[in-house]
């Protein structure tokens, strides 16, 4: 039987999937912080999701940093 799947009526479906904390995700954009450039593709981990859309990712290069962006800043991997 094959499956299927179901959501509740109501359920945002629109969108990006949601990034769990401790993903691995990429910058998807130049970002500058306190003073200092976060390159495109610059690699970090969530370490707090504030909402689907909302996260704290942290970033040890090129300088360690724990920055607030949004989906559209960042992407799996």
């Amino acid at each position: 039987m094959p499956s299927r799947a179901f959501s509740s009526p109501g359920a945002r479906q629109s969108g990006p999937p949601a990034i769990p904390e401790f993903a691995a995700v990429r910058l998807t954009r130049d970002l500058e912080y306190r003073g200092v450039s976060f390159p495109k593709g610059t690699p970090g981990v969530v370490v707090h999701k504030h909402t689907d859309e909302a996260y704290e990712v942290e970033f040890e290069r090129p300088s360690f940093s724990v920055v607030t962006v949004t989906t559209s800043d960042i992407a799996a991997g």
